[in-house]
């Protein structure tokens, strides 16, 4: 099995919801902006490395989602979501945001765990975010840290121990529900936990060929 850091942050989040999305074969249907822009900045990003045109890729694959029945966050549209390309010499994470990402207190950047896992994976220490904030005025950010060789080996450790536990078949729910922090709220997966059809039908579909995992219920861990 090739493991994500997605998938390992998605077991960490909620186990439950792991076992619904990868196993169970459910995926949420493709009705946020937010989503869809961030699949079309990955396509422009790719583009650089295959020497194509970025800009027209991005508009390309953006301009198919605006008659889309889409949601946005608040004050957003489909033509406030525009951005431009840059470059940093570093090991480079590409972002889109609505709002600016916090800069303080120094040294915060260090404690992201998808920047963590990529200086584990490649062993390079410097790390860098470049960020397209979606504003009136567009802004990119440049943001940089390093990582240490205790943050990678203690990353690596859990990797392992989350690795262990997926399969070994442990996929029990973490609930969100502690009020004023509600997860769970905002899960697309909640109509299963719920056994609410209207909810799934409403959020998910199914990938065709999925198995019907039930049988993992009955385990005892």
């Amino acid at each position: 099995m090739v493991y994500s850091y997605t998938q390992i942050s998605q077991y960490l989040t909620c186990p439950r919801r792991y076992r619904h999305r990868y196993l169970d074969g459910w995926r949420e249907k493709d009705t946020r902006a937010a989503m869809l822009f961030g699949r079309a900045f990955e396509s422009a990003l790719a583009a650089i490395f295959r020497r194509e045109d970025p800009a027209a890729v991005l508009f390309r694959e953006w301009s198919a989602c605006r008659n889309q029945d889409l949601q946005y966050s608040k004050d957003d549209s489909w033509d406030r979501s525009i951005g431009y390309l840059d470059r940093l010499r570093c090991l480079l994470e590409w972002k889109t945001t609505s709002s600016r990402y916090p800069e303080e207190p120094e040294g915060l950047l260090a404690l992201d765990p998808q920047l963590v896992c990529y200086s584990w994976i490649t062993e390079i220490p410097e790390v860098a975010q470049v960020v397209f904030v979606r504003k009136r005025l567009v802004e990119v950010q440049y943001l940089n840290t390093t990582i240490t060789d205790e943050q990678r080996d203690e990353f690596g450790n859990l990797v392992l121990d989350t690795i262990q536990k997926i399969e070994s078949a442990q996929f029990l729910p973490h609930s969100g529900i502690r009020f004023p922090q509600n997860p769970c709220s905002t899960c697309p997966y909640i109509g299963l936990c719920l056994r609410r059809q209207d909810l799934v039908e409403a959020a998910l579909v199914r990938r065709p060929g999925a198995e019907d995992l039930g049988w993992l219920d009955e385990l005892t861990y």
